[in-house]
């Protein structure tokens, strides 16, 4: 079992920016084979002390989308990478997806990224893989738009708004079966609950006669 995100924890933007409007942010996505997502990720910029609101979609068309998850990320301080846990959602080989952040104003990113910087050719982790501009298919790679949570489909110089996603290659939903319960086994010694035919203690003495209980009678 491994865990993929299309950035390390070691990358990420150098600039936080404030519109002052609600603002949608969002990175395409595809895997190589069946996976499930589990966390949505994201970078949390130094001014971004709000809740955001996270989604995943699956890219219909190059301006619409299908929410197959929704978590609230609650106000926070500091910066840097932080993810958020969902009800694992399985997504299939060659299909896009698009993780989406949505923020009150407070945003995060890196011009030129997908056009000609680091992105330029892609981001490939595994078995996940972030297109470039030119392949994305939601309208285009590092998408945006304001107002209200939304799937997000314009973009502007290749820019990267560092949403991203935690995926792993095995089913998270599967689980060990229950060993089955022991065969309950009776032993001589066990003849009546809390008494043993070697249990002197008890006061009993061969001969004693114990009122309610019969030979073979084992509880």
């Amino acid at each position: 079992m491994a865990d993929y995100s299309i950035w390390p924890a070691s990358d990420g933007p150098l600039v936080s920016f404030d519109d002052g409007i609600p603002l949608n942010v969002g990175t395409e996505f595809l895997v190589s084979t069946t996976a499930w997502v589990t966390h949505l990720r994201w970078w949390r910029g130094t001014i971004d002390v709000s809740p955001d609101n996270l989604r995943l979609y699956r890219v219909d068309s190059s301006s619409t989308g299908t929410v197959l998850a929704e978590v609230i990320a609650p106000a926070a301080s500091g910066t840097g990478w932080q993810v958020s846990a969902i009800t694992p959602v399985q997504i299939a080989a060659g299909i896009r997806y698009k993780t989406v952040v949505h923020v009150p104003g407070h945003y995060t990113a890196t011009g030129g990224y997908w056009n000609g910087g680091p992105g330029a050719g892609g981001v490939v982790n595994g078995i996940l893989t972030a297109p470039n501009t030119a392949n994305a298919n939601g309208g285009g790679q590092g998408t945006f738009k304001t107002g209200p949570p939304a799937f997000p489909d314009g973009s502007f110089n290749g820019g990267n708004y560092w949403a991203d996603v935690v995926v792993t290659d095995v089913d998270p939903n599967d689980e060990l079966p229950e060993p089955d319960p022991p065969d309950e086994v009776f032993t001589a010694g066990r003849i009546a609950s809390g008494w043993a035919a070697s249990g002197l203690n008890s006061g009993w003495t061969p001969g004693d006669t114990r009122t309610g209980w019969t030979a073979g009678e084992l509880i």
